[in-house]
């Protein structure tokens, strides 16, 4: 994919007018009130993961800084060479997740399911600060809407694994898709409720964020059954600038880190300090600088797993025709460069129009940029224009509570 120069639209990508999507994101109701349940979920997995049997677990900061700037050449080598050798990996593990729903006694018909990203766990959903402000959830539950974050697979208060061999992309798409299974079939008790007493819900619609959304496609490559609505955030199909983005995070060793990171085991990484935090996720002018520490206090591990396998069916064009929408900020580092404008084809309004491609069947697919916001769109000034967008391109495509 080539390298792109500056070009400026008068408009956001999309089917709807700027008025229009401005109208819609500012209507957003008060959230009466809530019920949420902290939850732990038995599932049993068995994926086809990467063998990395071959690549030794990283001991210290040094071996992993070796480690990554050695698979920065991924992307140039050639196209023609084989395809990974995989390994099956099976077990029964505990996923941790918030069920929450909205406490004035109607039952969603709609269930959101949230997946994190790199960085943090499933509060980044529900963010603490400032009288939880940033919060999608009380969003979502404003809006009618039942929200289920739960932290990935070996990752926050789910059940810790090993991050070369296990921690992987693959197994954790099928952890995924069996907490999915789980809750379509009313199997899992989310209410805190009696056994047996599960909650099913008409529709469930899958959020991610960045990994998490690169998790949420490859469950929609795997299974597209499993979902009844997609929403993408901080994610775009264009990988040019994933290589300064890794860089900019500053990735050391989790568990010398003290505090809530302590028992993470070497080959779990996390943001090195807050200027890492700050470059990749926060968009100049369109934050408040009081967030970046209480973010950087939050944050959660990724792997040395989940870097070797971030591609996992990423070139994979999707089957699904549900209702799909990829948001992203403008100043998005990470997926656009820091410029979602900025593309030499005369005929794209944002980069974002080239995912059209990977939902060839979706009805419809629609890629929103958000003007002036980075990556972490949930923890920005703008958020309640991107929550709002949401919302609203779930309710007028058959996706309302």
């Amino acid at each position: 994919m080539p390298r792109f120069s500056n070009h400026h639209p008068p408009s956001l990508s999309g089917t709807m007018s700027i008025g229009a999507l401005l109208a819609l994101a500012l209507a957003s109701p008060v959230l009466a009130g809530r019920n949420c349940q902290n939850l732990t979920i038995p599932v049993h997995v068995t994926a086809a993961n990467t063998d990395l049997s071959g690549l030794p677990t990283p001991q210290t900061d040094v071996e992993f800084t070796d480690f990554f700037l050695s698979n920065l050449q991924h992307g140039r080598q050639p196209r023609d060479m084989p395809s990974p050798k995989t390994v099956d990996v099976t077990g029964d593990y505990k996923l941790a997740a918030t069920y929450c729903e909205p406490s004035d006694g109607s039952p969603p018909k709609v269930l959101q399911i949230l997946t994190h990203g790199i960085g943090f766990g499933r509060s980044y959903w529900d963010f603490a600060y400032n009288d939880y402000e940033y919060s999608y959830v009380n969003h979502a539950l404003a809006h009618g809407y039942a929200t289920l974050a739960w932290d990935r697979l070996g990752l926050g208060e789910s059940s810790r694994l090993d991050p070369v061999k296990e921690v992987q992309l693959p197994l954790e798409v099928e952890a995924l898709r069996e907490l999915t299974r789980l809750i379509r079939a009313g199997s899992v008790d989310l209410k805190g409720t009696p056994a047996n007493a599960g909650t099913k819900f008409d529709k469930i619609v899958h959020v991610g964020h960045s990994l998490g959304s690169s998790v949420v496609y490859a469950l929609a490559a795997v299974d597209k059954t499993a979902l009844d609505g997609i929403v993408l955030t901080g994610w775009s199909t264009v990988t040019d600038f994933m290589d300064e983005g890794f860089v900019g995070l500053h990735l050391e060793q989790a568990g010398p880190k003290g505090g809530h990171l302590a028992d993470y085991a070497p080959g779990y990484v996390v943001v090195g300090d807050v200027t890492a935090l700050h470059t990749d996720f926060f968009a100049p002018g369109a934050y408040d600088p009081a967030i970046l520490e209480p973010a950087f206090a939050a944050g959660e591990p990724t792997t040395v797993g989940e870097i070797a396998t971030g591609s996992y069916m990423a070139n994979q064009k999707l089957e699904v025709t549900v209702p799909s929408l990829v948001i992203t900020g403008q100043k998005d580092l990470i997926f656009c460069g820091t410029d979602c404008y900025g593309t030499n084809n005369a005929s794209l309004h944002s980069l974002l129009e080239l995912v059209n491609s990977s939902f060839p069947l979706a009805k419809p697919i629609l890629p929103i940029t958000v003007p002036g916001s980075g990556h972490g769109l949930n923890l920005d000034d703008n958020h309640e224009y991107t929550y709002g967008n949401i919302s609203n391109f779930l309710m007028s495509n058959g996706l309302s509570p």
